[in-house]
């Protein structure tokens, strides 16, 4: 094995960790970006008054849970949801 292959081998896996490094780091970004996103939606959420949260289909609870990072009982979003007889 000449010099020339040693070091060819060596600069290959320097390269091949650095790729990784780079993916996982754009992958981290993404999900933080994600999550920020999606607390800004939800404290925008938390904002509105009970009736017009119901006006769009979100119970009060959903909000709630949603800041506390918990799943609400019912989904949130879900326009297909039964009324409940608080409605």
């Amino acid at each position: 094995m000449s010099t020339f292959e040693i070091y060819d081998a060596t600069a290959t896996a320097s390269t091949t960790r650095s790729s990784r490094l780079a993916a996982f780091l754009r992958r981290l970004w993404a999900s933080h970006k994600r999550r920020r996103a999606e607390r800004k939606a939800i404290l925008t959420l938390a904002s509105l008054d009970d009736r017009m949260l119901r006006d769009i289909g979100i119970e009060p609870q959903d909000v709630i849970a949603a800041l506390h990072g918990r799943n609400a009982p019912t989904v949130l979003f879900n326009p297909m949801r039964q009324r409940t007889e608080r409605d």
